[in-house]
């Protein structure tokens, strides 16, 4: 919850936490209490034009209990000094810790805690540890958004959204874009996918280990074909060939097409991007969840697209209703940041779990045959690798498959090696670095685009 308040100087501040419990949780009120002291006078050093007022805006998160919490205050000048700049001023950084248990409880304040879900409503006081710095580095801060911003926006980008700890920092749609305005983001469709299949096998529906033979019984006579995995399916390593003519919406049954699809290496030995995989793995789907009455693309929508807040989505659909798995979701950049949330989240967004965070962990795991690419996801690891080189994805997989190496390769070397990349053709792209919190959604018309050189911008690195 964010709470917003214009103080004189001098005066106190008391945020609560949180105001609403939502309709998700028990009604009830809760109020943790951090007193926050605004400063009297000007400090030395920091950037602010005085007039008088002081704005604190106070940041709190649920976490379980028995975690600590640090909030943020960002005690900023008033709207005619800062001219609505977020950066400039002073950062109060509150250390709340949460309590293990709680033993009495008012009864204007309850409890519930049931499975996995524990909320607090606290009649605890967080004590503030004091401690006030300048933002040294908020002008650098904000010129590197800037930067980032200008350079996505010279390359015909027409959406750039980030999110700091969950709140934007920046967003902006050059070019003729619009936050309303859904962008088609081609490849990055299989993430949506990857996530169905794992909350299908956490459902006990499936294992991404089991061969593809056991559903697929026409593949059960063929030599290499019925010891295939759906995990290999995921990660491309199956051996199929990629069989481009699948995106042709000339095709009237692509499920149907995949699974005549030849294979073209051993298992385990080529990465062979393509939607043959995603078709097959569809064809599975369909199978399974026709034993329940569902389709695959119902699936997605109650599995993920609702419980994300993306809601309806268009997409590409055969003679016969089924999705193209690689390619075709539109989203606005506001829909994609979402799934980027629950990326951050490691398969939960705010209370609801997509998948636990063991199971999700999975697609930040590359394979033998492409390091950088786990599940649909696109990864760093390698990051701060001796001798690891930057690839551009997209000109990568320009090439035949036989041509490809993925091997001692990163997306940015001065990035962390925990950022994971959703990505999509024409440089559709969501990032996610946990790390630093962070969530960068960017979209644009077909035109060269580094993500290196981007991320080096926005980073500072």
């Amino acid at each position: 919850e964010v709470s917003t308040h214009w103080l004189p100087m001098g005066g106190r501040l008391k945020p609560a936490l949180p105001r609403e419990c939502g309709s998700s949780l028990p009604p009830g009120q809760a109020s943790l209490l951090a007193s926050v002291a605004l400063p009297r006078e000007p400090i030395s050093g920091s950037p602010l034009t005085m007039s008088g007022q002081w704005k604190a805006e106070v940041s709190t998160h649920w976490l379980p209990m028995g975690m600590p919490a640090l909030p943020t205050a960002m005690i900023l000048p008033d709207p005619e000094s800062s001219r609505g700049l977020r950066s400039p001023g002073l950062r109060l950084y509150c250390p709340l810790l949460f309590p293990a248990m709680l033993r009495s409880l008012s009864a204007q304040a309850p409890l519930h805690e049931g499975g996995r879900r524990h909320w607090l409503a606290a009649t605890a006081i967080g004590l503030l540890l004091a401690a006030t710095t300048p933002l040294a580095h908020a002008d650098l801060a904000r010129l590197a958004l800037r930067d980032a911003a200008d350079y996505s926006a010279s390359r015909r980008g027409c959406s750039l959204l980030v999110l700091e700890h969950g709140k934007t920092l920046l967003e902006e749609y050059p070019n003729g874009g619009d936050a309303r305005l859904a962008h088609q983001i081609y490849s990055g469709t299989k993430a949506f996918f990857t996530l169905a299949v794992l909350v299908a096998a956490q459902e006990g529906l499936l294992r991404l280990d089991e061969p593809v033979a056991n559903t697929i019984t026409e593949w059960r006579n063929s030599s290499q074909r019925s010891n295939i995995t759906l995990r290999e399916l995921m990660n491309f390593s199956d051996g199929l060939d990629p069989a481009f003519h699948l995106h042709s919406d000339q095709v009237t049954d692509r499920n149907a097409l995949a699974l005549r699809t030849p294979t073209v290496a051993p298992i385990g030995a080529a990465f062979t991007y393509g939607p043959s995989h995603g078709q097959v793995l569809c064809e599975v789907l369909r199978r399974k969840l026709a034993l329940r009455g569902d389709t695959p693309f119902s699936y997605v929508q109650h599995k993920l697209l609702n419980p994300l807040g993306i809601g309806a989505v268009p997409y590409r659909a055969d003679a016969q209703g089924m999705p193209l798995v690689a390619s075709g979701f539109h989203l606005t950049a506001r829909q994609w940041s979402r799934f980027g949330l629950m990326m951050l989240g490691q398969g939960r967004i705010g209370w609801h779990e997509i998948v636990p965070s063991k199971v999700f962990a999975q697609c930040c795991q590359g394979s033998r045959v492409n390091p950088m690419f786990g599940l649909g996801f696109w990864l760093n690891t390698a990051a701060n690798h001796q001798g690891v080189r930057e690839s551009d994805i997209e000109d990568m997989l320009e090439k035949k498959w036989q041509a490809q190496d993925w091997h001692q390769r990163c997306i940015c070397r001065q990035a962390p090696v925990d950022l994971v990349a959703v990505v999509g053709s024409g440089y559709q792209r969501l990032f996610v670095i946990p790390s630093l919190d962070l969530v960068i959604v960017r979209q644009g018309v077909n035109s060269r685009f580094s993500d290196a050189e981007f991320l080096r911008k926005l980073l500072r690195r």
